[in-house]
């Protein structure tokens, strides 16, 4: 009797999209609310279950990007294609290498350096979440009773590393870009946001350049019963949103107008391009037979 023959499927560990949906599921329903809750009082200090929610969601996005770029380089450098492809290695960066490096070996062309920036900044922020800095805050009291300005001072044996002393602005504790937060209870629901959006530009920048199904993440959905209070006025009538410039522009609106104003101020002026993508015809991508730039 002939024995049957065996079979199998090959899959690849990516976490991207689950690690973007859970965050955006966890800033939605736990620091959401207390964001609005607080929602004319200034920031820092920042409640404790908005910020901890907002710090795991920054770290949960920037993980979800660097398993994004590892699946990219997978599929071009190291997956078997029929015919093998041309300049391969594309990718002259390493899977275990830091998230920033291979961000600037990415982001090489000219109009590209703000938005490079933009990501290292993201990375310092998360840097300071995950790579535990104590610092002492001192919160002054006027003599009307009214809050002080906060100040923060690392505590004796805790040192910021070069990329954080490189990106930091010079007399308080935030970058010197986005104003990005380098104390960990700092962290605000705001400033998860401002992660989004940028996130929001570089997939798309990614997209567009290296298209499908090499860049493209995919789409989210959302219930309701989860994202009634991130997804206000939507007609769930017609469709649920699972795009993911609907849960982008969603969370942008959530922000108090003078929140809207600072985040825009602190991109650029500029907000299309971290709003929205373009849409167009999807065309075969050209660095799978050209060289690498």
């Amino acid at each position: 009797m002939a024995r049957a023959r065996r079979s199998s499927t090959t899959s690849i560990s990516n976490l991207s999209i689950g690690l973007i949906k859970s965050a955006f599921l966890l800033l939605t329903e736990h620091s959401l609310p207390i964001y609005r809750h607080n929602i004319d009082h200034p920031r820092p200090p920042v409640a404790q279950g908005e910020n901890v929610n907002a710090a795991a969601t920054i770290v949960m996005l920037v993980t979800g990007l660097d398993y994004h770029l590892c699946r990219l380089k997978y599929l071009r450098d190291v997956a078997k294609h029929k015919k093998p492809l041309p300049y391969t290695p594309y990718f002259n960066w390493t899977f275990g290498q830091a998230l920033s490096t291979k961000l600037r070996k990415l982001l090489i062309r000219p109009n590209e350096g703000r938005l490079l920036t933009q990501l290292i900044e993201v990375t310092v922020c998360r840097d300071s979440i995950v790579h535990p800095k104590f610092y002492t805050i001192t919160h002054p009291w006027n003599a009307d009773l009214t809050n002080g300005r906060l100040t923060a001072r690392l505590a004796p044996g805790a040192e910021l590393g070069s990329k954080a002393i490189q990106h930091k602005m010079r007399r308080r504790d935030f970058t010197r870009l986005l104003r990005l937060p380098l104390v960990p209870t700092w962290v605000s629901y705001v400033d998860a946001v401002v992660c989004i959006l940028i996130l929001h530009r570089l997939l798309n920048l990614l997209e567009s350049r290296y298209g499908n199904p090499y860049a493209v993440v995919g789409g989210i959905t959302a219930y309701r019963k989860q994202t009634d209070e991130l997804f206000t006025g939507w007609d769930w009538s017609y469709a649920h949103p699972d795009d993911l410039q609907d849960w982008v522009k969603a969370f942008y609106h959530t922000l108090s107008p003078q929140d809207q104003d600072k985040v825009k101020k602190n991109l650029g002026g500029h907000l299309a391009p971290y709003l929205s993508r373009k849409y167009g015809s999807p065309k075969k991508p050209e660095f799978l037979s050209k060289p690498p730039p």
